[in-house]
């Protein structure tokens, strides 16, 4: 059977959900994936959120993996090796000619803070109990729920830059790569589907207790806005914007010593809610 012609859009549209379900599921062990899925984002489109957008979800993402290593309790040589494999002493590769110096001393800023914070515990301080604690305060479900905030605004863009969806379309790729499996018998891209606002066939929304994942009952979810509510719509085509997404906006502080206030303060006024585990958690636009 040849390629369906629209298969790079749909199959760019296949791993951005299943990325979304490892960010929304909470599934640590598999952000490697994500990172993966935004490096190969960010060299095709650079332009579709700001350097300072990817690089704060980047790290955060990394952080995390990171944090979950130390509260496990793994040896410390396996936690600094992968500190400094996330974070190497040289910084981050920067092939984003819209980076400015501020934006890299910013970042750097924030690498350096967390990586202090970790090689401190290292160390095994007399008060270590109590920093473990708060480790584990700072980098869990309010941090999370950022990082999901943020991934999902990026996703919005991809949507935006991509060609208007056509479901019948998007279900000859999925039949093509896998026969047998439709749109909406994938959970991944039904709830993918649901969040992006994607006008599928009627199917009640999926339940959160199907996902794999470390993910807790919890009451039905306050139903997240669809970017087209809240993004401007991009033209559809197959090239991916190369400039700018928007204007500069700051964002929001977010963890205590992995300081991410020098990134900025976000402007964006949306009504943001994760419900995990029953918490909200709101993000200060």
């Amino acid at each position: 059977m040849a390629t369906p012609p629209e298969a790079g859009p749909a199959a760019l549209r296949f791993v951005a959900a299943a990325s979304w379900q490892v960010v929304r599921g909470r599934c640590v062990e598999h952000f490697p994936r994500v990172l993966e899925f935004l490096r190969s984002l960010r060299a095709a489109a650079p332009g579709l959120v700001r350097y300072r957008h990817h690089e704060r979800l980047c790290m955060g993402l990394k952080a995390k993996l990171v944090v979950d290593l130390v509260l496990q309790g793994r040896p410390w040589a396996q936690v600094l090796n992968a500190l400094h494999h996330h974070f190497p002493e040289s910084g981050p590769v920067v092939r984003d000619p819209k980076a400015t110096k501020q934006d890299l001393k910013k970042i750097s800023e924030a690498q350096k803070t967390f990586c202090q914070q970790v090689e401190q515990l290292a160390e095994a301080p007399i008060d270590l109990a109590l920093k473990l604690q708060e480790l584990e305060q700072e980098y869990g479900e309010p941090f999370l729920a950022a990082m999901e905030k943020l991934f999902f605004e990026y996703l919005c863009q991809l949507e935006k830059a991509l060609p208007t969806l056509q479901a019948q379309q998007l279900q000859d790729v999925l039949s093509w790569m896998q026969p047998g499996v439709s749109i909406t018998s994938s959970f991944a891209l039904s709830q993918y589907g649901v969040d992006m606002g994607w006008p599928l066939p009627e199917r009640s929304a999926p339940d959160s207790r199907n996902m794999t994942g470390p993910r807790e009952q919890s009451p039905p979810q306050q139903q997240r806005p669809a970017c087209q509510d809240h993004l401007p719509k991009a033209r559809p085509s197959l090239h991916l914007p190369q400039g700018p997404a928007s204007r500069k906006q700051p964002e929001t502080v977010t963890g205590h010593q992995f300081n991410l206030a020098p990134l900025g303060r976000r402007r964006v006024q949306s009504r943001w809610a994760s419900t995990s585990r029953g918490r909200t958690a709101w993000i200060a636009p």
